[in-house]
């Protein structure tokens, strides 16, 4: 894994969880809101991350935005998939 790539698919989710209406639902709005945090985090370079966090955050909302939304969720696989290919 790149830092390129993981920079990419995570600015990728970032812009899809931008473009979603937010959900009425309050733990899909709690769980949004945790992933976008956790992404601003990721994408700091002066902060240590916790890329094993993330990605299970990410498989998390990834179960529950897929159908609905199903570019997030894309957009959630790819990420997951490129933290796996680098051991996370």
């Amino acid at each position: 894994m790149s830092d390129q790539d993981l920079k990419q698919s995570l600015e990728h989710v970032q812009t899809e969880i931008d473009a979603v209406t937010t959900p009425d639902d309050e733990k899909h709005r709690t769980l949004m809101e945790r992933i976008r945090l956790e992404l601003s985090e990721a994408l700091d370079p002066d902060l240590d991350n916790d890329y094993e966090s993330l990605r299970e955050r990410l498989e998390e909302a990834f179960i529950h935005f897929q159908d609905d939304h199903p570019r997030l969720g894309a957009a959630m696989r790819r990420a997951i998939d490129v933290l796996s290919i680098g051991g996370v």
